[in-house]
């Protein structure tokens, strides 16, 4: 009886990873465990799975994040029993905020077993909350059982994955794996052909009536287009296509793909958030309807200034049948695939009676204010200062790579002082789901692996330290890290709270007093920590160049950081409030 259970579990964690195969999956990270030795040697076994064992549960779950986000298909995310799964919490909540395919499987001891103080036995069901897109809790594997449940139940899995994250929690009996890890895969040897055993399609996302939503369109004269967070270069060319359609400003979040090229070029306002700082600027470019496509913003400025132009028309247009309106102010949501809602709306003649003074007054703007930018931040005598870094990755960064930005101040610096990428193919990704610093180099390793391409990441000190033990998942990646180490926490001498220098040290700097030179060498890293802008430009590209895993140590001290950026704010303050703006009275 007891070897019939160890090849039970063994044909039915075969049966789990033949029936992924079949459905797309490619990846499979793990980390060590016994309980989940069924699914781990299953997996192992299978030549159509790429199999990736890292000892960090949380930077394992990340890595399969970081797959998902790229690719678009679930990477599986395997783990023990236990506190083990405990760990891949963050990204559970990161994926299901961001729509972002994963597949979690997670070993667990049997049903019977529960509540009875047996070792390493905690409550599993439904440990992710309500973030899982689906829960299904298997019972162990039994001769009685019908196996086509396994597979259908996979199938449904890999289905509801394709918007965020799945749990299936798998219950084995010891023992966990007989003496022949067999790879016969019950209810599959009737069959000839590779397909799913059960194939779903998904609802055919036609893009709404949008009789009404055009005439709106074709009606105003002072519009913005705000391009959010999008998931492919081809949803940012679409966006971009609408705004030089309709004549209005284009507003594009950093993680938005949207490069601008061609005629989308001079509509392009990618410095809104510092013209924004402008109150001259600002009180007179208040528009009369927003039309947002994609997911939330980065920019907390653009969200604000755009409640204060009190709109009569704000939509917005995402794949989600959720909110994305934080401020309860939109009023028409669109729950329609980007892409084909961008074609119709393209070939509905959209041109609207945009006013071509306002128009100019958005696009004067950014040019001073890029202007400004370029005089003080591409001078010398600036210094290696974090909005220089976040500047320079975007002017240095090759074609056909990916620009990882990291939480907190990273990803505000890259949306702020970024410069034009010289190539349009570049993608930016972020965890911006939940917005936490926790598995930032996982994700990004996970791109690579994804993707193939060479991701350059910049990241602070902080989330580097939460994430170390990923640094691990680098290991012949093309994973190039820009670490901004202040020593702590720099993002709060920039926001509103006690300004006692006492106070922000004590609760909330958290000096750490450490560099990443020794954890480079550690974990096999080429390593340098330049002193000035030509050394590190020379040390980035040569990282480009030799296309391995590089960690590029940058360090600044955070009162000057501060400094710096009340330096530029004003700087561009001034320098628009020097305009005229008569023309958009």
């Amino acid at each position: 009886m007891d070897q019939d259970t160890g090849s039970l579990n063994a044909r039915w964690a075969g049966s789990i990873m033949e029936e992924l195969v079949r459905c797309g999956v490619e990846t499979v990270v793990f980390s060590s465990g016994f309980r989940n030795a069924p699914l781990v040697v299953a997996a192992d076994a299978h030549s159509n799975l790429d199999c990736i064992s890292h000892f960090d549960e949380r930077g394992a779950a990340f890595f399969a994040l970081g797959c998902g986000r790229y690719d678009r298909r679930p990477a599986v995310w395997i783990t023990t029993s236990g506190t083990a799964l405990a760990n891949g919490y963050p990204a559970v909540v990161e994926a299901a905020m961001d729509h972002v395919p994963l597949l979690c499987l997670t070993a667990d001891r049997p049903a019977e077993l529960r509540g009875t103080g047996a070792n390493q036995v905690i409550d599993q069901h439904g440990i992710f909350g309500r973030y899982p897109r689906w829960f299904v809790d298997m019972p162990p594997p039994g001769s009685a059982m019908d196996p086509a449940y396994v597979l259908s139940t996979i199938n449904q899995a890999y289905y509801r994955a394709s918007d965020g994250p799945v749990h299936i929690n798998c219950q084995f009996r010891e023992p966990l794996v007989g003496e022949e890890a067999s790879t016969d895969h019950i209810a599959h040897s009737s069959r000839a052909d590779a397909s799913p055993f059960t194939r779903y399609f998904a609802p055919v996302k036609q893009p709404p009536a949008l009789g009404e939503l055009v005439d709106r369109l074709k009606r105003t004269k002072r519009g913005l287009v705000v391009a959010g967070r999008l998931a492919s270069k081809e949803e940012g060319a679409a966006v971009m296509r609408v705004a030089t359609e309709l004549g209005w400003p284009l507003l594009p979040d950093i993680t938005s793909q949207a490069i601008p090229t061609g005629d989308s070029a001079s509509l392009c306002v990618a410095n809104f958030e510092l013209c924004l700082k402008s109150s001259a600027f600002s009180d007179r470019s208040r528009p009369e309807a927003v039309l947002q496509i994609g997911g939330p913003c980065v920019s907390k400025p653009l969200l604000e200034f755009l409640v204060a132009s009190e709109l009569a028309t704000w939509i917005v247009v995402n794949r989600s049948p959720l909110r994305i309106d934080p401020a309860h102010r939109v009023s028409h949501k669109f729950e329609a695939d980007v892409i084909p809602f961008c074609k119709r709306l393209v070939e509905m003649s959209i041109t609207s009676a945009s006013d071509q003074k306002w128009l100019s007054t958005w696009t004067a703007a950014a040019r001073r204010a890029e202007e400004i930018l370029a005089r003080v931040l591409d001078e010398p005598e600036f210094g290696l200062s974090e909005p220089y870094i976040a500047r320079a990755l975007t002017r240095l960064i090759p074609g056909r790579s990916i620009l990882v930005a990291g939480n907190s101040m990273p990803i505000r610096d890259l949306s702020m002082f970024r410069s034009s990428f010289q190539a349009d193919d570049i993608f930016v990704a972020a965890n911006r789901g939940a917005s936490g610093i926790d598995g930032t180099v996982a994700t990004a390793a996970g791109l690579a692996e994804s993707s193939g391409k060479l991701v350059t990441l910049l990241i602070g000190d902080l989330a580097l330290l939460h994430d170390i033990n990923s640094l691990a998942l680098t290991k012949k990646r093309p994973l190039i890290i820009v670490v901004l180490n202040n020593d702590g926490g720099g993002i709060f001498n920039l926001l509103p709270i006690p300004k006692a220098a006492s106070t922000i040290e004590r609760c909330f700097g958290t000096p750490h007093g450490l560099n990443f030179e020794h954890a480079a060498g550690m974990f096999g890293l080429d390593y340098v920590r330049p002193e000035s802008r030509r050394a590190f430009e020379t040390a980035y590209m040569q990282a480009v160049r030799g296309c391995r895993p590089a960690l590029i140590e940058i360090t600044t001290e955070r009162k000057r950081n501060a400094l710096h950026h009340k330096e530029l704010y004003d700087l561009v303050r001034q320098g628009l409030e020097n305009e005229s703006y008569d023309q958009a009275r």
